[in-house]
Formats: C-alpha cells, sequence, structure tokens
C-alpha cells in the first residue's frame, strides 16, 4: 500500500513537523524496534509480552516498557524542569511584592497618623479608618496592576513569538495572577489598617 500522510514531529514534542517516509519492516528492519499497544492490561502486559516473546523466540528479549504519558514526561524533561524554575520564582516574587506591599502601606500609614488621629476626634469610627486604609492600598494595588499587565502581555507575545506552540497570552492564568495579586494587597493591609484604627487620637495629637 502506498500512501501520502501529513507533516509528523518525530524528533521532539513541540518541534517543527517535517517530511517523513513510513517503509514497511520487512523492507527496513532496524535493531530495538518500538510497538505503541492500547490495552486495558495495564501493568499486566509486559509480562504477556515476554511470555509471547519467550514462545516466538527465547533469544529475544523484551525491554523497556513505558505508558504513553511516561514517555511524553521523559520527552519534555527539560521543559518541566523550566516550569518548575519559573514556578519557584514566580513564588518569590510573589512573597517579595507581599513584603514590600506591607512596607509601602505600613510606612504610609505612620505619615498619615495626624491625619488618623484627626479623623478619630472628630468621630471617625476604627471600622471607617480600616475600610479607609485598606481602599486605599486597593487603589495602589489596582495602580500596580494596570501597569503590570501590559508588560506581561508584551512579554508573553515575547515568548510566543520565540517558542512554537506557545499561547500569546493565557488568559485565565492571568486572571488568577491579578486576582492573587490583588488578594496580596488586601492582606497586606489589613495589618497596618488594623493597627491605625487603634490609634490613640487624643495621644497621636499631643504628640504632634
Amino acid at each position: 500500500m502506498v500512501g501520502v500522510a501529513g507533516n509528523v514531529s518525530l524528533d521532539q514534542l513541540g518541534g517543527e513537523a517535517g517530511y517523513e517516509v513510513f517503509c514497511p519492516y520487512r523492507q527496513r528492519a532496524e535493531p530495538n524496534q518500538y510497538i505503541l499497544a492500547k490495552t486495558a492490561l495495564c501493568g499486566r502486559l509486559q509480562r504477556k509480552a515476554e511470555q509471547a516473546m519467550a514462545s516466538i523466540d527465547p533469544e529475544q528479549s523484551v525491554f523497556d516498557f513505558k505508558s504513553l504519558d511516561q514517555r511524553i514526561l521523559d520527552g519534555i524533561w527539560r521543559l518541566r524542569i523550566s516550569r518548575t524554575l519559573l514556578l519557584l520564582f514566580g513564588a518569590v516574587a510573589l512573597v517579595l511584592a507581599a513584603i514590600g506591599m506591607y512596607g509601602v502601606i505600613s510606612f504610609s500609614v505612620e505619615q498619615q497618623k495626624l491625619e488618623i488621629g484627626i479623623r478619630l476626634a472628630l468621630g471617625a469610627t476604627p471600622s471607617g479608618i480600616r475600610l479607609l486604609i485598606v481602599g486605599r492600598a486597593s487603589r495602589l494595588s489596582a495602580i500596580g496592576i494596570g501597569l503590570g499587565v501590559p508588560g506581561a502581555w508584551g512579554l508573553s507575545w515575547l515568548l510566543a513569538s520565540s517558542i512554537q506552540s506557545l499561547p500569546q497570552i493565557n488568559v485565565p492564568g492571568l486572571s488568577v495572577v491579578i486576582a492573587l495579586l490583588l488578594g496580596i494587597g488586601l492582606l497586606a493591609a489589613f495589618i497596618p489598617a488594623w493597627r491605625a484604627s487603634q490609634v490613640d487620637a487624643a495621644e497621636t495629637l499631643r504628640s504632634e
């Protein structure tokens, strides 16, 4: 039988597809042939295959049994290591961002102690002060995210142009990161907001 097949990616996953020629085994036999089998035997397949091969030719061996999923994972181990490193760096960046946001908000609250004391003296409630501080932190977080999203979009486009089959932008992933950053901003603002709501108005005004 002679036919035309589509281009295939043979050497590596995600690589550029190229021309390929398929020859019958009897015309072009090579050592260490691999067989891809769909089976429900799972773990029993190796034992069954060894028994079948021994019944045909006891001098031949059957080796290197792996599932298709495992072979795919083995073929992309470099990408898996890169992904792990990127996740690690991303986690470190989030921790540093949380620490930085907490420091900035704490410093800002410290600078506004007089304003907070006056507000409390004029009848503002502690819950209102907490809401005020958290609201300001939310606006700062929103501004930072608004400036960062175009940069992330441009970086994704740059990576997509360098790595084949990579989508230009992962909208669900970006949405999760935005929500996570907003949550970190609110969490980082909670402690300074709580401390600000416990300010003694009279003591603050006397100190100023």
